[in-house]
């Protein structure tokens, strides 16, 4: 039975609520999933839609100017560590496929973020946002990604381990945050231990490995809308949105008056 005007609308609001919970990595996965699923049509009429509004936008086009500039990219390794996790979550996104330079530079970046993240427990959150975007943008090949996906299993784990020792469960010893870590240039210096090598263990050697895992409440992979496997991607969208992506109204569970099944019953 089709659904009338006023459950659509139910749906809508719902479907808005959840979307507002959600940070902006998490809203791109989510809508590059649904795009999936439109027709060619629909994907050109969102697109004009899309370029109209933000046409006339000066800081998207020096934003997006930045984000495809090698040399700027290149100077960010002389920025302290906050700054460039900052300026990497606005750029990376608008970085244009075939761009070799520019993903050089980021694709040199964001093991040195990750591998920071994990030895001191920092920007653990945001260096997520950025696998997320890195796993499923269409400037990065199916072997870069498999490479940084490898990350992913062990941001989960020391996030888990700061939880558990926050609620008293003990962790990792030896882990500490430098007091002046975050005002340290991204240019060098992160632990040899933790280098990246881009070979089949993502970690050199002396990687840490912690049970179990949770990062910004996804209790797994799968539920983040990143893949564990990039066999599993999906041949839609171009092949770069994961397939087994969880359906939103498996992963998020909100309060009775917004559950869909209940507005359903009441109509």
């Amino acid at each position: 039975m089709k659904p009338s005007s006023y459950m659509f609308r139910d749906q809508i609001q719902i479907l808005s609520g959840w979307f507002k919970g959600w940070n902006e990595s998490e809203q791109t996965v989510a809508l590059l999933s649904l795009l999936k699923r439109v027709s060619g049509v629909q994907a050109k009429f969102l697109v004009l839609c899309l370029e109209q509004s933000f046409a006339d936008s000066s800081d998207i086009q020096v934003l997006q100017e930045q984000a495809n500039n090698p040399v700027y990219l290149s100077c960010l390794s002389n920025e302290p560590k906050e700054s460039v996790v900052s300026q990497l979550l606005s750029r990376l996104p608008l970085l244009k496929p075939g761009n070799a330079e520019a993903k050089a530079e980021y694709m040199k970046l964001l093991p040195k973020i990750l591998a920071d993240s994990i030895e001191h427990g920092r920007h653990l959150e945001e260096s997520r946002q950025l696998l997320s975007y890195s796993l499923i943008h269409p400037a990065i090949s199916n072997e870069e990604r498999s490479s940084l996906a490898l990350w992913l299993t062990h941001l989960e784990q020391r996030s888990s381990a700061l939880e558990n020792q926050q609620n008293g469960g003990g962790g990792c010893h030896g882990d500490s945050i430098s007091p002046h870590g975050d005002q340290t240039p991204y240019g060098g210096g992160y632990p040899a231990d933790l280098a990246y090598h881009g070979n089949n263990n993502g970690f050199h050697n002396g990687q840490k490995e912690f049970q179990g895992g949770r990062i910004n409440g996804w209790r797994n992979q799968r539920d983040s809308g990143i893949v564990s496997s990039w066999q599993d991607l999906s041949g839609g969208m171009g092949g770069f949105i994961p397939g087994n992506h969880a359906p939103v109204q498996k992963t998020f569970s909100g309060p009775a008056n917004m559950n869909p099944s209940n507005n359903q019953e009441d109509h």
